[in-house]
C-alpha cells in the first residue's frame, strides 16, 4: 500500500510538471498573439488617422502578405464589401486571418 502510494504521488508530480510546461507555453504564445493584436491595433489606429485628416497613402504592405501596391486595409474593407469572409479574404490577400477580423471590427466601430 505504501508503495502504491508512492507511485501514485509519483505520477501525479510528473503529471502536475507536466500540467506546469504546459501552461508556460500557453503563456508565451498568448504574450505573442497579444503582442500582434497591439502591433496590428496600432498600425489600425494609424490607417484611421491617416483616412480621416485625408492624408492616407499607398503602401507596400508585403511583410504581413503580398498587397502590391495598393493599400491593404482598404482592399479588405473592399473585399468585404464585396461579400468575401474573414478567411476568403485571408486566403486572397495573404494577411492573418486575425488582422482582417481585426480591421473589421475596426471598421464596424468607427462607422456606428
Amino acid at each position: 500500500m505504501l508503495a502504491e502510494s508512492k507511485r501514485f504521488s509519483d505520477q501525479f508530480l510528473q503529471e502536475l510538471e507536466r500540467g506546469k510546461r504546459e501552461m508556460k507555453e500557453l503563456a508565451s504564445s498568448l504574450e505573442e498573439r497579444e503582442k500582434k493584436l497591439d502591433d496590428l491595433l496600432k498600425q489600425a489606429m494609424r490607417f484611421d488617422h491617416l483616412s480621416i485628416t485625408g492624408n492616407a497613402k499607398k503602401t507596400d504592405h508585403k511583410e504581413n502578405g503580398d498587397c502590391s501596391s495598393e493599400e491593404p486595409y482598404r482592399k479588405i474593407l473592399d473585399l468585404a464589401g464585396q461579400g468575401l469572409n474573414e478567411g476568403q479574404i485571408s486566403q486572397q490577400l495573404g494577411l492573418p486571418e486575425g488582422e482582417i477580423e481585426l480591421i473589421l471590427s475596426l471598421s464596424r466601430a468607427r462607422s456606428r
